[in-house]
């Protein structure tokens, strides 16, 4: 049987590190590798993975100074010995029986590179959203599956993965991105990808603390890595030769950048970097980059936010009526 490699990247999520490993160790499939990484927590979650270490044989317990979630994925593909990877979060836990659900599909269909399932959100224990695929689906075209991807945004914890994959096409995540890094490594994931399959199932459970991202408001590194993540995205489709269909998608990535503008506090203060930064992407990859929004953005951001504040000002106004 298969033996599936975890990996749990761990910074200062200690009162959550008890749902999320035991949610692994009390799987109904066994054959498991867990790797967990503690990136320098500063509070006990150390002293909890070694708790954990010491009553299961199958976890390995790397410590490192703290370097991001980026790096300690990356180690802990390094490390894996396992035909398939998966990456989970360690303030979140598994259906336990994620993994013999997903390995009987892998017996069933040996050429399956890559699985994607769906996720509920929960918060003080009441289900508050959830991402689930409307239907199981074979993919063998990528640009399809991204077109059509029901789970965005991309997140690997909603991926089971081949190891051959990523080890072969040399895909790992980037370590310079603190905020889109989950989403670059996906897609490459998927453009390399020869059969995925879809699951209209959900394993992975999200909880909402009180350090996750949609509690916190927007950073400027978040932006800059808006940006970033759009100009690496499109270098590595250019050097790989990915179709121009994937235009479109590219294009949309920017809506997002702009939405965030606007909940920005400091915008006027990082405005010259945020267009600068931007201006330089959009020369680079014009040729890409077609859509009417974006050529405005060019001359200045204040012509696409202008607009947007007095739309969604006029909207907000009109539903308090």
């Amino acid at each position: 049987m298969s033996k599936v490699s975890i990996i749990i990247p761990v910074y200062n999520k200690a009162p959550y590190l008890d749902s999320c490993i035991s949610s692994v160790i009390n799987q109904t499939y066994k054959n498991l590798e867990i790797i967990i990484i503690d990136d320098g927590s500063t509070d006990n979650s150390l002293e909890i993975c070694e708790k954990y270490r010491k009553k299961d044989e199958r976890i390995q317990l790397i410590s490192q100074e703290n370097q991001g979630v980026s790096v300690a994925r990356n180690k802990g593909i390094q490390k894996a010995s396992g035909e398939w990877i998966y990456f989970l979060d360690a303030d979140d836990y598994l259906e336990l029986d994620a993994f013999e659900i997903l390995v009987n599909e892998i017996i069933q269909d040996k050429e399956i590179d890559l699985i994607e399932f769906g996720a509920k959100k929960w918060q003080n224990n009441e289900l508050v959203g959830e991402r689930i695929p409307s239907k199981k689906q074979i993919y063998t075209d990528n640009i399809k599956l991204i077109k059509e991807n029901e789970v965005k945004p991309f997140s690997a914890c909603l991926h089971f993965t081949k190891k051959d994959l990523l080890i072969n096409n040399k895909i790992q995540f980037d370590e310079d991105l603190k905020h889109n890094e989950d989403a670059l490594f996906m897609y490459k994931v998927f453009l390399n990808s020869k059969r995925t399959l879809v699951m209209d199932k959900c394993f992975y459970n999200i909880v909402l603390s009180e350090n996750s991202a949609t509690r916190s408001g927007v950073k400027k590194v978040q932006l800059l890595n808006n940006i970033q993540f759009a100009d690496r995205l499109i270098d590595y489709c250019k050097a790989n030769n990915v179709s121009i269909d994937l235009k479109n998608e590219l294009n949309k990535l920017f809506n997002y950048f702009f939405m965030s503008l606007l909940y920005y506090p400091s915008f006027f203060t990082d405005l010259k970097l945020l267009q600068s930064n931007f201006n330089r992407v959009y020369d680079k990859h014009k040729n890409i980059l077609t859509i009417n929004i974006l050529k405005l953005a060019r001359i200045h951001f204040l012509l696409i936010l202008v607009p947007l504040f007095l739309k969604y000002r006029v909207f907000k106004r009109n539903h308090q009526l």
